[in-house]
């Protein structure tokens, strides 16, 4: 899935200097940050939910299941 959007320049250099230094300066460390900031951040907004399982949440599971087969 690709996704677009615009980030304040500020953000965006911080976010790249810190992904940057977490996982590596190669190919790939901007995703592995996003996809970390992305799960992050629905975890913390699904413990605010109603308590019903998402439709993401079920999407994941129903992923990684097809992974592990």
């Amino acid at each position: 899935m690709t996704l677009f959007f615009h980030l304040k320049a500020s953000t965006e250099r911080q976010f790249r200097e810190t992904a940057m230094k977490k996982f590596g300066f190669t190919k790939g460390s901007l995703k592995s940050g996003l996809e970390e900031a992305i799960g992050d951040w629905l975890i913390k907004n699904e413990a605010q939910t109603s308590g019903e399982e998402s439709t993401i949440s079920k999407t994941n599971e129903n992923q990684k299941e097809n992974k592990e087969k």
